[in-house]
């Protein structure tokens, strides 16, 4: 008998006490930070154990009510939970369950709390959703909207500190750095280098034996040699003839032969022959007539070049 009334107590006390179960607020309008106690309550029915609850933990998920149209929007909102949940049993004539929340607000706005179920005499209850109304606090001129008590500290920065906490990012960025120069060079066509004309290294190579002075270490004899032997394979490549191992004499017929003007063959007549004197008679030039040696080389090159080969 006493199984009977259990079970239609459990079918028929829910539609009764459908109208005795609260979801409150203790005060429906706070301030940002300020807290507040949402309780549920629930008559109990004698000979069933207390509701099984699943609070929320640490904060409980709401949405914000659009004042306008007084419909919910999708924006989400959190409530703090202060504290842990309660729950207690109140005893009387009308025995009760009483389940609460210490909360607090961190947004401002209508602030819909979401309908909360417990489980109970074999049912599952539903506490309709509670309006929150949440206001900042009036500004107060000179005075800051949140104060505290903690001492705030200037840190000094420490480029040591720094670098030690963003090593691995400056390696980073300086390897990509790296990378990308890497391949922009890899990619870079250098123009080649030019070789140099018949013209320029025969006057390169009688600048460099000018540099030498050997005239100045009493070896003016080789100085007329090397340079002698430089005009010589000039010509010879310039007009296509074996002139090295040629005297005077031969040199001059052979350029004539070439079709060379008269007057520049005489030109080259004359350095050579002085040039002869130096490496055979032994005559000693002073600086002064070597520099102008130096020179009469460099104006045959000179001069050579400029004849076209239809000339020649």
């Amino acid at each position: 008998m006493k199984g009977w009334i259990v079970f239609i107590s459990a079918l028929v006390v829910p539609f009764f006490n459908s109208a005795q179960r609260l979801a409150h607020l203790s005060k429906s309008v706070i301030q940002i930070g300020q807290s507040v106690e949402l309780s549920y309550e629930l008559p109990l029915v004698k000979g069933h154990e207390l509701p099984t609850v699943a609070p929320f933990v640490g904060t409980i998920p709401c949405v914000l009510i659009d004042l306008k149209t007084q419909n919910s929007t999708q924006k989400r909102v959190d409530l703090e939970i202060l504290g842990k949940f309660t729950s207690q049993q109140v005893a009387g004539k009308s025995p009760r369950w009483i389940g609460k929340y210490s909360i607090t607000a961190w947004d401002t706005g209508l602030i819909q709390i979401p309908e909360f179920s417990i489980l109970y005499a074999d049912s599952v209850w539903k506490f309709e959703p509670v309006n929150l109304a949440v206001s900042a606090p009036p500004a107060i001129a000179g005075q800051a909207l949140i104060e505290t008590d903690i001492p705030f500290s200037d840190f000094p920065f420490s480029p040591i500190d720094w670098l030690r906490e963003n090593v691995g990012w400056l390696l980073l960025g300086v390897g990509g750095i790296f990378v990308v120069l890497f391949w922009k060079f890899r990619k870079r066509k250098y123009p080649e280098k030019a070789e140099l004309s018949l013209l320029e290294k025969t006057l390169l190579a009688i600048e460099s034996l000018e540099k030498t002075k050997r005239w100045e270490n009493d070896d003016v004899k080789k100085h007329y040699i090397e340079l002698t032997y430089i005009l010589k394979a000039y010509l010879g490549a310039r007009y296509g003839l074996n002139l090295l191992e040629k005297t005077t004499f031969q040199t001059t017929s052979l350029l004539i032969a070439s079709g060379l003007p008269n007057e520049l063959v005489t030109s080259i007549q004359q350095f050579l022959e002085q040039a002869d004197l130096v490496k055979f008679a032994k005559s000693r030039p002073q600086s002064t007539e070597i520099a102008e040696v130096n020179a009469w080389a460099k104006r045959i090159v000179i001069q050579t070049s400029e004849i076209r080969e239809k000339d020649v």
